[in-house]
């Protein structure tokens, strides 16, 4: 692998910014949490960009960014499940109001959702 591509850069940046968001949730750290999926928006657009480049030849940077893909879809599916988790969890500790809302139908009028 004679030079650094930059989805695999990017691909190692999105790996480290999930692990913290997963660090993030599981403390409950909001502030934290929000700031981070920022930047993996921001990071996911940057990669989306640079798949509009060729692909690499080189059999190495190909083995490399699989291996790394395939990691960064574990890690993807860990901070998943734990959102999925934490929200339950917020669900129980915090029931919404059982109340139906009410809304306005198409011709003004009130009602129940």
């Amino acid at each position: 692998m004679k030079s650094l591509d930059k989805r695999l850069t990017l691909l190692n940046r999105i790996i480290e910014v999930t692990t913290a968001q997963i660090h993030a949730a599981r403390e409950l750290q909001h502030v934290k949490l929000d700031e981070l999926n920022g930047v993996h928006s921001d990071l996911l657009f940057e990669m989306t960009v640079a798949m509009q480049e060729p692909l690499p030849t080189d059999p190495e940077l190909i083995a490399a960014l699989k291996e790394r893909a395939i990691e960064l879809g574990e890690v993807q599916d860990r901070l998943a499940t734990l959102a999925g988790s934490v929200s339950a969890i917020l669900d129980r500790a915090m029931p919404a109001n059982t109340a139906p809302t009410r809304t306005y139908s198409k011709y003004g009028r009130v009602r129940a959702a």
